[in-house]
């Protein structure tokens, strides 16, 4: 679970009092999360990615002080006897937050969702009041991501896959189900590489336009896992990893995608997706509908890179349902516009 080590050092640099045990929490994607059961109280121990840096964590700790000032549901990370927000521990990066009660969000569940939207208003609001609009350390903004090599994917070993490595890869999938569903993911390899191109250019042109659109610090990575529920309301709003100044619109996209898409068939609900965008404007959501016309794009942009992560994986893990469902939802937005 943890370390001795990791034990005594907690114990040591936090106000918790002993640790009497420890259970892993279901949730953290690249970070690793835990419940400390502790004599003062419940503590959530995340012990962060390796390639996460104590800047970026600073960065991070000290938007999140802010917003919990103004947002309880946004938990704060603890702090430790000598005033720091972190602890380092065998090369890792470790935080301590207070246990916040709850279940994850059903996104299912149509008043959770509304609740979502405006809880996710109230954050961008409190967002624009932050004073420091300075990028995060080691996590670009959307507009600067490098579309040919990024921690996702490096295209050239993409496009060696789809266009030359094709038949000898699948060679190596025995499951006939894997692989007929890598023979429909590799059937679109124009498409792929030509949506690739069109949402860069895309992105591009919309940060070279000088149009004026609403940037602060938001969350990122907004959707029902991250979002807790107790008491048939919102009780914390978790995993900040990915916060940074964005635009606001960029991040609203993302999460309209999580919360109005249809899993089952690969597509945008689309009343689902406008209910939320309704219940974000009512809640005083500072995305202007003059902005709108940006968050399918967006959706898009969400989906490719879903894609092409997958296919940078493949060589290892193979190609998957997530990669071909982000495909298959990357068809059908093609041609979708929201209109509130």
């Amino acid at each position: 679970m943890i370390s001795p080590q990791l034990y005594r050092l907690l114990e040591e640099c936090y106000p918790i009092g002993s640790i009497q045990n420890v259970d892993a929490l279901t949730g953290g994607e690249s970070n690793q999360v835990f419940r400390l059961h502790c004599d003062k109280s419940a503590f959530a121990l995340r012990i962060s990615h390796s390639t996460n840096t104590a800047a970026s964590l600073a960065y991070e700790h000290r938007l999140l002080q802010f917003m919990s000032q103004r947002v309880p549901e946004v938990p704060p990370p603890i702090v430790t006897h000598d005033g720091s927000t972190y602890l380092q521990h065998d090369g890792l990066l470790i935080t301590l937050f207070p246990f916040m009660p709850g279940r994850m969000l059903d996104d299912e569940n149509e008043a959770e969702c509304m609740m979502a939207a405006q809880m996710f208003a109230r954050l961008q609001r409190v967002g624009l009041e932050y004073p420091n609009l300075s990028p995060r350390p080691n996590k670009p903004r959307f507009c600067e991501l490098d579309w040919e090599n990024n921690r996702w994917w490096r295209w050239n070993e993409v496009e060696n896959l789809l266009f030359h490595r094709a038949d000898a890869f699948l060679e190596t999938v025995s499951d006939p189900d894997k692989r007929a569903l890598t023979e429909r993911i590799f059937a679109k390899r124009t498409f792929i590489a030509q949506e690739r191109e069109v949402l860069r250019d895309w992105v591009a042109m919309l940060r070279d336009s000088g149009r004026p659109l609403l940037f602060a610090p938001t969350h990122c990575d907004y959707w029902c896992n991250n979002i807790l529920v107790n008491n048939s309301e919102i009780s914390a709003v978790v995993d900040w990893d990915g916060c940074k100044a964005e635009w606001l619109f960029y991040a609203l996209g993302r999460a309209t995608w999580d919360f109005g898409k249809n899993k089952r068939q690969h597509r945008l609900d689309y009343q689902k997706a406008v209910r939320f965008l309704q219940a974000y404007q009512a809640a005083g959501g500072p995305v202007p509908s003059t902005e709108f016309d940006l968050l399918v794009p967006v959706m898009r942009c969400v989906c490719i890179i879903e894609v092409l992560d997958g296919l940078q994986a493949a060589t290892e893990v193979g190609l998957n349902d997530h990669a071909l469902h982000h495909l298959l939802a990357l068809e059908n937005l093609q041609n979708i516009r929201l209109i509130v």
